[in-house]
């Protein structure tokens, strides 16, 4: 364990202190989130009681929210390029503490769907800069590695969050993790203000040569070309994780009976550990053998876990079979971010993460809603919805043969 911070601190020595700030702040942000998750789904059903309802809203939830990031998210990553990454992010830390203050208060849904839709409006502001923040930070040979310990900060966050969201609500009050993330977004946004504040944002620094030039057009082809192409992979993957979501929610809570605790234990061993454990690897890993080839083994390999996550019996099995899936699965993900930021210029890097963050929300408005619908036609026949939802995950495999490394 001493080993592994060493290593880290490394990193974050080498990629220097903007991108230490960068870090903090979205651990805060999301660690708020997080605590929240599992506590949201019972909220909604002391408000409606009946399951297939329950199901519904949940997925109708995840939905708003994603519906209201992919709407921000080309607009914020324009904005990025033109008034500064700074800006955008600051803009987007303003909006992050509104959300929980209506957790806690709501009184029936209304009030959950108008948080969500100002939650994805942080989402969709702060994921253009973020993202191109950290490319402009990281040197070219590095940017996989810079991606991987930067999407650490949301995955370690999201180990212990909804633990302690569980615990606070079984112990003292559903609604108090919503009170305490209301206190750790401002944590956040004020760590930010006292960083930046002032502060001019440098000149960029082209990194790669502009994709109009001849050289890069051999090399990598039409800037537009790629640009669609990962669109669509994101696109997939935000349909395929959408429609995932409220299946798993559902079978955690009417078919394997979890508390809220035990929900929140679920989600942190199976995506926070599980994906904080695969970014380090999975750099070197696409460093090594290329990015392609580590995206489509990925894939393939992930995939075919989801059939059996209907067959488990207990929420032991449930978890590692859904932590070996998400470990797996997000051995690509530092390939991928770094796939894009080679492929497009400094100053256009907040337009292009824009793109594919407004591509992914794109997938993800639809998911959840079709996820809860599935769950309510099929059940009790669980094993078919999870069935389904491996399909956008298979269909990004030709995207991925097309695209040039």
């Amino acid at each position: 364990m001493v080993n592994v911070f060493s290593r880290l601190r490394a990193y974050f020595t080498g990629f220097g202190s903007t991108f230490l700030v960068l870090w903090s702040v979205m651990f805060l942000a999301i660690f708020a989130i997080s605590m929240c998750d599992p506590a949201l789904p019972y909220l909604v059903r002391d408000f409606l009681v009946e399951e297939a309802t329950v199901v519904a809203i949940v997925g109708y939830l995840h939905s708003a929210f994603r519906l209201s990031s992919t709407a921000v998210s080309f607009p914020a990553g324009i904005l990025s390029d033109r008034i500064g990454k700074r800006k955008v992010i600051l803009a987007s830390l303003c909006l992050s503490p509104v959300p929980f203050l209506l957790y806690f208060f709501s009184k029936n849904c209304c009030w959950l769907f108008a948080a969500a839709l100002i939650l994805g409006a942080f989402h969709g502001l702060s994921n253009p800069p973020f993202n191109a923040l950290v490319a402009d930070t990281a040197p070219k040979t590095s940017r996989a590695k810079a991606f991987a310990v930067f999407n650490l900060s949301w995955m370690l966050s999201g180990i212990p969050a909804p633990i302690i969201g569980g615990f606070l609500s079984d112990t003292f009050n559903i609604r108090l993790p919503f009170i305490v993330a209301f206190i750790l977004s401002v944590a956040a946004l004020l760590l930010f203000l006292k960083t930046f504040r002032g502060a001019k944002s440098k000149s960029a620094i082209k990194l790669i040569r502009p994709y109009g030039s001849k050289d890069c057009s051999k090399r990598y082809g039409t800037y537009t070309r790629a640009l669609t192409l990962f669109c669509v992979v994101s696109l997939l993957l935000g349909f395929g994780d959408g429609v995932l979501m409220p299946i798993i929610t559902a079978f955690l809570m009417f078919r394997l009976g979890t508390s809220v605790m035990e929900m929140g234990i679920a989600f942190s061993v199976a995506y926070g550990i599980a994906m904080a454990l695969s970014q380090i690897p999975g750099a070197k890993i696409a460093d090594k053998f290329g990015k392609k080839p580590t995206i489509l083994v990925g894939i393939l390999t992930a995939t075919p876990l989801l059939a059996l996550l209907p067959l488990t019996t207990s929420l032991i099995q449930f978890v590692v079979i859904l932590g070996l899936n998400s470990f797996i699965g997000y051995l690509w993900s530092p390939a991928l971010s770094a796939w894009v930021a080679e492929r497009i210029e400094t100053d256009r890097r907040g337009k292009a993460y824009g793109f594919t963050s407004a591509a992914y929300g794109a997938g993800s408005i639809a998911g959840p809603a079709i996820g809860g619908i599935l769950w309510m036609l099929f059940q009790p026949n669980t094993p078919l919805p999870f069935i389904i939802a491996m399909f956008p995950f298979f269909l990004i495999i030709p995207i991925i043969i097309i695209l040039k490394e």
